[in-house]
């Protein structure tokens, strides 16, 4: 179901013809990266681990790109949601200690999860920030 409104939200949400051309180019990179991934699982599982990892630093770092303009503007909203900054957080914190050398070591998880807790906890103190003026 969840794969099925991935691909179909873009349609209902973006009438325009150069966002579904976005939403494809994104698509087809993602579906690449994934056949890419899953070839290599078995014969060199470090290459898949790496791929893994960089999709998780773009993934957990989305405020990253956002953030000074939120500050320019004094908008925080540009960042997404303060739940999603905040549990996005709590998830990638709890990685990092999962994957620290203290558990269980993994370089791949805590660099893809060490930058995302970064980013994550930058954007939660930029809104404190931004609304204390």
């Amino acid at each position: 179901l969840g794969l099925i409104w991935t691909a179909m939200y873009p349609f209902k949400a973006a009438p325009v013809d150069s966002l579904r051309r976005q939403w494809k180019a994104q698509t087809s990179i993602a579906a690449a990266t994934m056949i890419l991934g899953a070839a290599t699982v078995r014969t060199s599982p470090h290459v898949s681990s790496a791929i893994a990892a960089a999709v998780g630093v773009l993934m957990s770092t989305y405020p990253l790109q956002s953030m000074g303009r939120a500050y320019a503007d004094r908008n925080p909203g540009l960042m997404g949601s303060p739940a999603m900054n905040g549990a996005m957080f709590a998830c990638t914190t709890s990685w990092v200690i999962h994957a620290s050398p203290l558990v269980e070591y993994d370089v791949f998880v805590l660099t893809a999860n060490g930058a995302g807790a970064l980013v994550q906890g930058c954007a939660l103190l930029l809104r404190v920030a931004i609304a204390r003026g």
